[in-house]
């Protein structure tokens, strides 16, 4: 059995697991966009009251909603930082049972199955 087909059955054999760590990709980049939408959104409300002159208003906004816009912010790439980390570890794990020499080797091979990394387009 060639390398690549070694790869690609070791692949087969974690399906379940690579579809797992794709659905937590995908729904933590999900979080991440809603995210930044709330975070815009505040600082968008800023720039308005600053256009009004209302400045107690927008320092109060700044204190509370962009504050807390950005903790979700936060949190949400962090929940994106921990996906990412078991993608890598099951990247890790598809190359020592497919006796590959290198993760580099096998990651392209995952992210060809991965939904979560395709390129997509902006609409």
């Amino acid at each position: 059995m060639t390398d690549n087909n070694k790869i690609l059955k070791a692949i087969d054999n974690a399906m379940e697991k690579i579809k797992t760590v794709d659905n937590n990709i995908i729904g933590e980049t999900i979080g991440v966009s809603q995210a930044l939408d709330e975070l815009r959104k505040s600082i968008d409300e800023i720039e308005a009251c600053m256009g009004k002159r209302t400045y107690t208003e927008a320092s109060s906004l700044g204190y509370r909603d962009v504050s807390s816009a950005f903790i979700f912010l936060q949190r949400a790439l962090g929940g994106l930082q921990h996906a990412c980390n078991q993608k890598e570890s099951l990247i890790s794990e598809i190359a020592v049972q497919s006796g590959a020499s290198a993760y580099e080797e096998v990651e392209p091979f995952v992210n060809n199955v991965l939904v979560s990394s395709k390129v997509r387009s902006r609409k």
